[in-house]
């Protein structure tokens, strides 16, 4: 093999590493990106899952007001059986009336 070919092989060669380099440098490139995109993806995945954390416990404390309100409710339900006049059942349905107008809030807030 004569100095020219070997000269022309160093060549072809060189050329491969250098499009093999480049490559390399690309893939890097593109690694980065997908890097800097699974940073941004993971910090929102925590973000929404504070926020529904939050929510939960925001509506753990709605429920709780809720159930308390209907147990008010169903209590007052008993009291209507024991109403002597007409006023004192009056009062006791307004009552009712606003705090059932309390529960359909809170249950819609939840929701």
């Amino acid at each position: 093999m004569g100095l020219t070919d070997q000269l022309l092989t160093l060549y072809r060669v060189d050329s491969q590493v250098r499009g093999l380099r480049t490559r390399v440098e690309n893939a890097q490139r593109y690694l980065n990106v997908q890097i800097r995109q699974l940073e941004q993806l993971t910090t929102e995945h925590s973000e929404m899952e504070l926020k529904v954390r939050h929510k939960e416990a925001g509506n753990g404390n709605l429920e709780t007001e809720r159930d308390s309100l209907q147990a008010r409710i169903d209590k007052l339900r008993e009291e209507l059986n024991s109403c002597t006049t007409s006023k004192q059942y009056s009062a006791v349905q307004d009552e009712m009336k606003l705090l059932k107008e309390k529960v359909e809030e809170l249950e819609n807030e939840i929701l």
